[in-house]
């Protein structure tokens, strides 16, 4: 299936994946062929020994984390990595697939599975879309679990209010307690522990909640990777090149645009932007404890590269020095409190180029990544490594609908009340009426006429719709009643389409439903 054709499956149950699951051990060993035998640089090293180090920090980084967490990581080897990932929320369950499909191909091929808590992303909302029955017709409720706060990253971002945190699972429990299966947000939240940041409670309660069904990968912030070393060489590596990089990042995107006919010049993500002999890097910057993020400016003069955080200097780094030495001057900015993050792109790129053996998008990662491919293959000089993609569809079982019937019910009626304006002879009872009739024949011979000349045309156009007013006012009644067919057909569609969204939190599942899904693919 081309990439460009990927949609999410519509089949309850169905699971979508691009190479097929059978074929994913393949793409991992084309992969591991491909790293190995592979010429490319990144900075001082070769990238085969770029990768092995940067494997052997994540993992370490990862049995910490998990260590932290009151977990062991036991089994962990170096053998590779089989790597996905996604914002620490209550995402649905077609996200949560790559979970499982990333520990069941990780043990098959002797490897070992890793999940990125993408928590350099912006928290937007603490609230889940819950369906609940008002006054006997379906709404969409908005459950929070904190309070509202200003966006801000995933790792700055803090609980407001335990209260409201500890009785989310109770509010859910009470709007879905008519529902015919019990969510698993009551055993979810057994499973949380507390800690000062919302998106690692979440994230750690969703990875307690898989190891009870069998699922241990390893998990790891990706606050936490972008403190390495091997994520330092990796930034390292774009800065000492950035404008070639700021040129075949840009270059890439505008093939990706007119390739797929998008206009807008804010997708898949923006452009670099320049100012003046500074040059926008793809990475985020801010002080910790900041709410917002900024853009990471470079410029080379002399033998510096001078660094700044959208307007705010942050220093810079000594060019022609070794290495090790670079790596070490960077990361001394975060003992600085600089963070350096990286931005959608350069997210996957990193993990593609220096972690996984596969990595596992979803369907809208998959679709930009094809940037990421143009700029692994002008940049880095390296095919790009395949990927695998994956997601499923799962539904609530609230609503039996049949939504493609319900359209054309709609489509139907909508069909109706046009030809009652424009052709209500079609609905018109037989009628002695003299007046009717004389409009009817009106009409017949008007669409038998065929003129030429624009003042021709205009007139039998005005003679047409005086004659469908005129008979259309007869079906008044019928009307009305069609009217009110279409909106109770309008309210059933847009509760069907509520109802069988597969974009509702997988906590609001149940746990049979969700462990037949995960067995799929594992």
């Amino acid at each position: 299936m081309s990439l460009a054709a990927l949609r999410a499956p519509e089949g309850q149950g169905d699971v979508l994946a691009v190479p097929a699951w059978s074929e994913a051990g393949l793409a991992v060993e084309a992969n591991q062929r491909l790293f190995r035998d592979s010429a490319a640089q990144l900075l001082d090293v070769s990238l085969s020994d770029a990768r092995r180090l940067a494997l052997a920090e994540a993992e370490q980084l990862a049995r910490e984390f998990l260590a932290e967490q009151g977990l062991d990581a036991t089994g962990v080897n170096s053998a590779g990595l089989i790597v996905t990932g996604h914002q620490p929320e209550l995402f649905h369950p077609g996200v949560w697939v790559k979970n499982f499909a990333a520990c069941s191909l990780a043990q098959q091929h002797g490897l070992v599975s890793l999940n990125l808590i993408v928590d350099n992303d912006t928290a937007r909302s603490a609230a889940v879309r819950v369906p609940t029955r008002v006054e006997g017709k379906w709404r969409v409720v908005e459950v929070p679990c904190d309070a509202p706060a200003p966006a801000q990253p995933w790792e700055e971002r803090e609980v407001l209010d335990e209260e409201l945190f500890r009785r989310f699972a109770e509010e859910v429990a009470s709007l879905t307690a008519d529902w015919p299966a019990q969510p698993v947000v009551g055993e979810l939240w057994k499973l949380v522990r507390h800690g000062p940041r919302l998106g690692e409670r979440l994230a750690m309660g969703r990875h307690r909640l898989e190891r009870k069904w069998g699922c241990s990968n390893l998990e790891l912030p990706l606050s936490q990777l972008c403190s390495s070393a091997a994520f330092a060489r990796f930034v390292l590596a774009i800065l000492l090149e950035l404008p070639r990089f700021w040129a075949c990042h840009n270059e890439e995107l505008a093939r990706f645009r007119k390739l797929r006919r998008v206009r807008s010049n804010g997708r898949p993500v923006p452009d670099l932007g320049r100012d003046g002999e500074w040059l926008e890097a793809p990475f985020w910057v801010w002080r910790g404890g900041a709410k917002a993020r900024g853009k990471l400016y470079a410029r080379q003069k002399g033998d510096a590269l001078h660094l700044r955080a959208g307007v705010e200097p942050m220093g810079s780094l000594r060019l022609g020095r070794a290495g090790p030495q670079l790596i070490d001057e960077f990361q001394d900015l975060a003992a600085q409190g600089w963070k350096v993050r990286t931005r959608a792109l350069t997210t996957t790129l990193f993990a593609r180029l220096c972690l996984a053996d596969l990595f596992i998008h979803g369907i809208g990662g998959a679709i930009y990544d094809q940037v990421t491919d143009g700029i692994m293959n002008s940049f880095f000089r390296i095919r790009p490594p395949q990927f695998l993609t994956l997601s499923a569809t799962l539904r609530l079982p609230l609503s039996q609908c049949n939504r493609r019937a319900a359209e054309g019910h709609l489509l139907a009626l909508r069909g109706k009340l046009r030809d009652l304006r424009y052709k209500p002879e079609k609905w018109l009872s037989p009628s002695s009426d003299p007046v009717v009739l004389k409009a009817l024949d009106e009409k017949r011979q008007l669409l038998g006429q065929n003129p030429q000349e624009p003042g021709e045309k205009r007139e039998r156009w005005r003679g047409l719709q005086a004659l469908n007013e005129f008979l259309s006012g007869r079906l008044a009644d019928e009307r009305r009643t069609l009217e009110r067919q279409l909106q109770m057909a309008e309210a059933s569609l847009a509760e069907c389409a509520m109802l069988q969204s597969r974009e509702f939190a997988f906590c609001l599942h149940e746990e049979s439903a969700l462990r037949g899904l995960m067995r799929k693919v594992s």
